[in-house]
């Protein structure tokens, strides 16, 4: 699992996915802080962000990686 504290005050979470740092698509909108991976390929880097959406203002967060055995 991908798993984050969400932001105070956010309702939120955009959760960004992919195996390039520039090309991360969204992969799911939450409203908890907890979300499934998608299945994982042995021997590969991953990226993955997590925006804060407040109304309609997004805060981009960093983006984070690991690296399947």
């Amino acid at each position: 699992d991908l798993m984050f504290l969400e932001a105070i005050n956010t309702a939120t979470h955009h959760v960004y996915y992919g195996t390039s740092i520039n090309g991360l698509k969204k992969l799911k909108t939450l409203k908890n802080s907890n979300i499934a991976n998608p299945k994982l390929k042995p021997n590969q880097m991953y990226y993955w962000r997590v925006d804060a959406v407040h109304g309609k203002t997004s805060i981009e967060g960093p983006v984070w990686s690991f690296q399947t055995q």
